[in-house]
């Protein structure tokens, strides 16, 4: 089963396979709206995770951890959520999979991209911190997977509520 890692400020959290349950790394059971938008919440593959999507994270991602990330729980903005997926990139392709050069890569892609969709300087936002799911090994290697999702959470811990994405 390939799934997606994550990084929490330049740092793999360590721990078992997070998921929620009865939900694989290509599954989503939200229902959307015509635009794409979470309209009731349900579980959502790692692969399945669009830009803007509002996400709880699973139980042992919070009290265990979770190396690799199979799936979380997709919900409305307009509910109280963990964090929220604010863009994504491919990574440059590379026959092995080198964790170092990945981390370094997604986190340098994920603050390159943070001034144009949050609205405020990363480096000077008081508020919010970003986090990046990043291809584990058996997803670079099984699926070719090379792509970076930058997520938005909030620096105290707090449940966030509406969209994070900056207006215009």
């Amino acid at each position: 089963m390939s799934m997606r890692s994550l990084l929490i400020g330049g740092t793999l959290v360590a721990g078992v396979v997070a998921a929620v349950a009865n939900t694989g790394p290509f599954d989503d059971h939200t229902d959307r709206d015509s635009t794409g938008e979470i309209v009731d919440a349900g579980g959502l593959g790692a692969f399945k995770i669009q830009v803007g999507d509002c996400i709880n994270w699973p139980d042992n991602v919070v009290t265990a951890g979770g190396q690799e990330l199979a799936s979380v729980e997709g919900v409305p903005c307009d509910q109280l959520h963990d964090a929220q997926a604010i863009t994504q990139f491919d990574l440059p392709g590379s026959p092995t999979f080198e964790q170092q050069a990945i981390e370094f890569q997604a986190m340098l892609g994920c603050v390159e991209r943070w001034e144009p969709v949050i609205g405020t300087d990363f480096g000077e936002d008081g508020l919010h911190d970003m986090l990046a799911l990043t291809p584990s090994s058996a997803g670079w290697t099984l699926v070719h997977d090379r792509s970076v999702i930058c997520v938005v959470v909030s620096l105290s811990g707090a449940p966030l509520i509406g969209s994070m994405v900056a207006e215009g």
